[in-house]
């Protein structure tokens, strides 16, 4: 098997969330700019991390089962953080077999846990987390957590060390410079299940737990889906500086209605500055309009940073409308541009 397809599958099946380091790297370590590859093999580093970590995501996966919903539930509900999706789109983006999809939806409405979303956002029904839902999912987040921190604590300290060093391994693989002089790089990827593992998994290591992910280790693995995953009308654009992934946007590209429309999107609140925002809302423009869109819509949570990037940009405010996630009140805006 050729390399690049086996370290590729490799990373998939190991779902992303080992993709993290618990130690800082040493900047000398890491060519600042160009595209980033492996200049030691990392092959023996993924798959040494492999055998530690499927046992403990097998056990956290018991720990976790009891809170109710099956595992075809659980990616669903994952999918649903992000934004409402049509039966048919989680279909694409989950890989669950049709009839198989269709009885956990059910299930997931007869529990209380998703909702249709209101208004219709297109021909099609699009579901969307209830309050329960997402209250749910957040318990069933803390006990990840919390399951993790306890298996750690009970392995015995050979298998302890082994993890550790295999952490350790990953993190410190070194790369090279590809060639190129940009300062900057956009790349896309295809986002499906494995894409909404990794953020997932990101999000994940940024909470309570032993271990810290490097901003390094994660533009690591969007490259490799710039690089190997086909691309679609549906992508996900990585802006990088200076070597550090710095921001995200999902961007969905409807030909028939020609329409695209932005989501996931972050940078402005904690993560970038502002001009890498409008960096990242600019080349989503600049997709949309290649793809042959003539309308674009951005739904963001409001923020004080936010409206000053879009109105810059030439879009129009649109509607705000409050939306209660998990016991919190959230103002989502809309904007709007003709491309």
């Amino acid at each position: 098997m050729p390399l690049k397809k086996f370290v590729t599958c490799t990373i998939i099946r190991l779902k992303a969330y080992q993709i993290v380091d618990f130690i800082n790297i040493d900047s000398n370590t890491i060519d600042h700019e160009g595209i980033m590859m492996f200049s030691e093999n990392p092959v023996a580093a993924i798959a040494s991390f492999s055998a530690q970590y499927d046992g403990l995501m097998h056990s956290i996966s018991r720990e976790t089962s009891q809170y109710g919903y099956a595992p075809a539930e659980g990616r669903i509900m994952h999918r649903l953080r992000g934004c409402p999706s049509t039966q048919a789109n989680l279909r694409k983006v989950t890989q669950i077999e049709r009839g198989q999809l269709s009885r956990a939806i059910k299930s997931l409405k007869t529990k209380g846990l998703i909702e249709i979303s209101q208004p219709p956002q297109g021909p099609w029904p699009a579901y969307k987390l209830t309050e329960r839902g997402w209250k749910q999912l957040l318990r069933v987040e803390r006990a990840r957590y919390d399951a993790i921190s306890r298996l750690l604590g009970q392995m015995l300290r050979p298998e302890r060390k082994a993890f550790i060093d295999a952490l350790e391994n990953l993190g410190k693989l070194r790369f090279v410079d590809a060639g190129t002089d940009e300062p900057e790089r956009w790349r896309t990827a295809y986002p499906g299940e494995v894409s909404q593992i990794i953020s997932n998994a990101l999000d994940f290591y940024r909470g309570p737990f032993p271990f810290r992910f490097n901003s390094q280790i994660e533009g690591y693995v969007l490259r490799q889906f710039a690089e190997v995953c086909d691309r679609t009308h549906h992508h996900i654009i990585v802006y990088e500086r200076h070597g550090c992934v710095v921001g995200s946007i999902l961007l969905f590209v409807d030909q028939k209605k020609a329409s695209a429309r932005l989501n996931g999107l972050w940078g402005a609140i904690g993560f970038t500055d502002i001009e890498s925002t409008a960096g990242m809302v600019k080349l989503a423009m600049q997709r949309a309009a290649s793809a042959g869109c003539i309308n674009v819509t951005a739904r963001i949570p409001n923020n004080i940073a936010w409206p000053n990037v879009f109105r810059t940009l030439g879009w129009t405010f649109a509607a705000k409308e409050p939306q209660k996630i998990a016991g919190a009140e959230l103002e989502i805006e809309t904007w709007v541009k003709q491309l």
